[in-house]
């Protein structure tokens, strides 16, 4: 699949990577529209304060479930999808200083 990497400030490059297929409590999106998003536009410039170069962006984006794993249940393929990609573990300064969503 290809991916657009912000190497540095205002450098992007495309690439090709491996598809994978999901784990089996794991779903896989094919990204159809992506978004910009003011944060996006911050890490662009370099001034985010959470995101490091390098980084892929585009973490508003909407698709359509392609692979299900073998565990996962009340969704099929081909479903329209969009997903909260932070992942978010509660550890790092940010969280603990109450900069994080919870979802």
């Amino acid at each position: 699949m290809k991916q657009q990497l912000l190497k540095s400030p205002g450098e992007m490059e495309l690439r090709e990577v491996p598809s994978r297929m999901p784990g089996s409590d794991e779903v896989r999106i094919r990204v159809a529209h992506i978004g910009i998003c003011g944060s996006d536009i911050g890490v662009w410039h370099s001034e985010h304060p959470f995101t490091p170069l390098p980084v892929v962006l585009g973490h508003e984006f909407c698709g359509l479930l392609d692979a299900l794993g073998s565990e996962v249940t009340g969704l099929k393929a081909g479903t329209l999808v969009t997903a909260m990609p932070q992942i978010i573990f509660g550890i790092c300064a940010a969280c603990k200083n109450g900069h994080s969503i919870n979802p």
